[in-house]
């Protein structure tokens, strides 16, 4: 299964990031969101998002 990596960031707009995700997820992907530092991350208009790992941790993957 082809892995995606979603990068996340503060302010981001939630709506792009969250249908970005589940048009992946509905394509078969394997989604992996990374925000670029530990923890839940604040969208533009005050929604949180939990990343499901950092951009860091992510690139260090096989």
């Amino acid at each position: 299964m082809a892995r995606v990596l979603v990068p996340l960031a503060q302010g981001c707009e939630e709506l792009e990031a969250v249908t970005i995700i589940d048009l992946l997820v509905h394509a078969d992907l394997k989604v992996v969101s990374a925000g670029l530092k530990p923890g839940s991350l604040h969208c533009s208009r005050g929604v949180i998002i939990l990343p499901d790992t950092t951009l860091g941790e992510a690139l260090q993957c096989p």
